[in-house]
């Protein structure tokens, strides 16, 4: 059971990862032992899962501030795929090749 101890709840997983991992250390029998070790690498799967949402939020709001809901960008406009800088889908400055059009299986049917 998580307690609300911490508003952070990544900080939150990590702190009962660490006391899963301290009481395995304690545990004499190898099942319990295992169990809490199990209970460990959940803990951090969830605390992992947490900073991925966490990512993917900050990630969205980026994008919303640099291109507001009703700024939509042509595909003239995005930003070169492998450096990012501003120039049109491929900057030749970054030594890349240009794309071809994704197929999707459907293409050759």
């Amino acid at each position: 059971m998580i307690h609300e101890s911490d508003d952070d709840p990544v900080r939150e997983c990590y702190r009962l990862a660490s006391s899963a991992r301290a009481e395995a250390m304690r545990q004499s029998d190898p099942a319990c032992r295992a169990a809490f070790f199990t209970m460990e690498d959940c803990w951090i799967g969830l605390a992992q899962s947490f900073q991925l949402i966490e990512s993917i939020s900050d990630f969205g709001w980026e994008i919303l501030r640099r291109h507001p809901v009703g700024d939509v960008m042509t595909e003239s406009q995005l930003p070169c795929i492998q450096c990012a800088t501003p120039e049109p889908l491929l900057d030749s400055r970054c030594g890349g090749e240009a794309l071809a059009p994704a197929k999707n299986g459907l293409d050759d049917l």
